[in-house]
């Protein structure tokens, strides 16, 4: 496998990780958060959506450093959870909470959350074409045998 899969797979398989630690902390916030916060509506969608990025993600990750055809099918799933999470995570810049009320704090708001929606997208984008490529090479794999 060329150097430029095998390390978007091993960068993946990291955050993938990392996620697993971020979704730990979210589920116990998420006990700990208020009623009536108005995040509390939204942060199981997130805790389910980061789930469904570190199992599906991890899977895929460590399938397709295997040479395995099934992680190809993980890693979208992966993706659709993904952006399921940018979703729910865009979502909640709109909700007026205890920071809308501060002009400053709200602008670096939403500052740090496009840029990071814009470094999650072009990450994800990487992640795509490093899917299509491990694709093409498992099938030219399968023809030589």
């Amino acid at each position: 496998m060329p150097g430029f899969l095998k390390g978007w797979l091993i960068t993946d398989l990291v955050f993938c990780a990392c996620r697993v630690v971020l979704v730990l902390l979210a589920v116990i916030g998420g006990f700990m958060m208020e009623k009536d916060n108005p995040l509390a509506k939204t942060v199981w969608m997130e805790i389910a959506s980061g789930v469904g990025i570190a199992v599906f993600g991890l899977s895929a990750d460590i399938l397709l450093l295997c040479r395995k055809g099934a992680g190809v099918a993980l890693a979208v799933a992966a993706l659709v959870f993904t952006f399921l999470n940018v979703g729910v995570g865009v979502y909640q810049l709109t909700i007026p909470h205890s920071l809308h009320s501060e002009t400053l704090a709200r602008i670096g708001m939403f500052i740090g959350g496009g840029l990071m929606l814009a470094c999650r997208l072009a990450f994800n984008a990487v992640y795509v074409v490093v899917i299509v490529q491990v694709r093409r090479l498992l099938v030219d794999d399968r023809a030589q045998e």
